[in-house]
């Protein structure tokens, strides 16, 4: 839906990234960490996983569930939108 697609190849060092989201609640506070990352490959063909995007965040909730799901979008939103600002002639291919 966001114009973010996946390559030909999931293990292909281009392509076949994960976004991961994780969220913590402290009383009223909480803690916000979204990592970007992607399948790399060494000259001897060893796969490993790095990083490429990481944005973490955290501050008072006071309750309010609606208020921490607005910052995941936000956090959502920036994601796309960088991905897209380095990935988008591949997204625009396709």
């Amino acid at each position: 839906a966001a114009g973010v697609y996946q390559g030909p190849d999931p293990n292909d060092m281009v392509y076949g990234g994960s976004l991961f989201v994780s969220v913590r609640l402290y009383r009223n506070a909480f803690s916000l960490a979204l990592t970007f990352q992607k399948n790399m490959f060494d000259d001897f063909g060893f796969r490993f996983v790095a990083t490429s995007w990481e944005r973490r965040s955290f501050g008072y909730h006071g309750g309010s569930e609606s208020f921490v799901m607005e910052q995941i979008r936000q956090k959502l939103d920036e994601f796309v939108n960088k991905y897209l600002l380095v990935n988008g002639p591949a997204c625009e291919r396709r």
